[in-house]
């Protein structure tokens, strides 16, 4: 019989990974905005252009981020436990 006792284990250097590339873009935005503060002396207010572009890009990594890591999360949690079906199918598939 298959353990899924340690499955965690797969998602976790997944999950760190994602972290630290999130981390990466959160501190680029940061950078990015106050230097774009500190030229036009306001907020960004421009919708068009180079910083539209950025900040779409940003917005979509952060949604990437909560997405992937509620699926890896996810996985850690329910995986270990499987249903008795899919036990039935995997002993089909041992080589062992």
């Amino acid at each position: 019989m298959a353990s899924f006792n340690n499955f965690w284990l797969y998602c976790l250097p997944l999950l760190v990974f994602e972290s630290t590339a999130f981390c990466m873009v959160l501190r680029k935005a940061y950078q990015y905005v106050r230097d774009q503060r500190h030229i036009r002396g306001t907020a960004i207010t421009s919708e068009s252009g180079p910083s539209r572009l950025i900040s779409v890009l940003y917005r979509d990594s952060l949604l990437y981020f909560a997405g992937i890591s509620l699926v890896l999360v996810t996985t850690s949690v329910f995986f270990p436990t499987p249903i008795p079906a899919f036990l039935s199918s995997w002993r089909l598939y041992q080589w062992v």
